[in-house]
């Protein structure tokens, strides 16, 4: 994925951004918002944390019904949140820049 590649600082808000910049159900590439972040997890070389993402992202669902119609950066901002409260390994400063 582009922002795994340039991680300057609102890397990932840029290409959030440029890609899901309404709530969308799916990019023009066909992807949803979970699927760029597995996708961008797995390309930052580690496949267990794309598997323990999607499951708190399932636990997330639960708490945010609706959401999975449609993904708001608002949204995506709570679900960073959640897993910086698991402890999920992320820089969240470049993240919430």
């Amino acid at each position: 994925m582009q922002w795994c590649d340039d991680l300057r600082p609102g890397a990932f808000t840029i290409y959030y951004k440029k890609h899901f910049a309404r709530r969308d159900q799916a990019s023009p590439a066909g992807g949803c918002f979970m699927d760029a972040f597995r996708a961008a997890l797995y390309h930052l070389g580690d496949i267990g944390l794309a598997s323990t993402a999607t499951e708190l992202w399932v636990d997330f669902e639960r708490d945010h019904p609706g959401t999975v119609d449609g993904v708001s950066r608002a949204e995506a901002t709570e679900f960073f949140r959640v897993l910086q409260r698991n402890d999920f390994p992320l820089d969240y400063d470049l993240l919430f820049q």
